[in-house]
């Protein structure tokens, strides 16, 4: 499966984009609902996609609100997933985010070899700007 056919299924992508749109306008109650949702919907259609981007998207959720050790760890199964479906985008982006988390505990180390792992993945899908 190539990385452009790695899509969500249009009734958990709607959702994924609705809790985007709340994170970025600060309701984290919101977000947190629409991924939970979207999460639940992929989780039944076998939508791995979906269940790779909601993991992270509630992932972010967390990160917003302080508590990094649930992000990473939603971070974690993020990034399980896209490796077990291929989804080198994906995992990228988990990764990227786990880099930030880890940057905000502390940990600068673990977030540049984390971020180095990310690049290393951008470049491999020429996503890097």
């Amino acid at each position: 499966m190539t990385q452009e056919q790695l899509k969500a299924i249009p009734e958990v992508q709607a959702l994924l984009d609705q809790a985007l749109q709340a994170r970025l306008q600060g309701r984290l109650d919101e977000a947190a609902t629409l991924d939970d949702r979207a999460l639940a919907q992929a989780l039944a259609r076998k939508d791995r996609k979906g269940e790779t981007e909601a993991l992270r998207g509630r992932g972010n959720v967390h990160q917003f609100a302080g508590q990094m050790q649930k992000a990473l760890g939603l971070y974690r199964q993020a990034i399980d997933v896209a490796r077990a479906i291929g989804d080198t985008s994906g995992e990228a982006r988990a990764l990227s985010n786990a880099g930030i988390a880890y940057k905000d505990t502390g940990q600068s180390r673990r977030a540049l070899e984390v971020q180095n792992q990310a690049l290393s993945l951008y470049q491999k899908v020429g996503n890097v700007r």
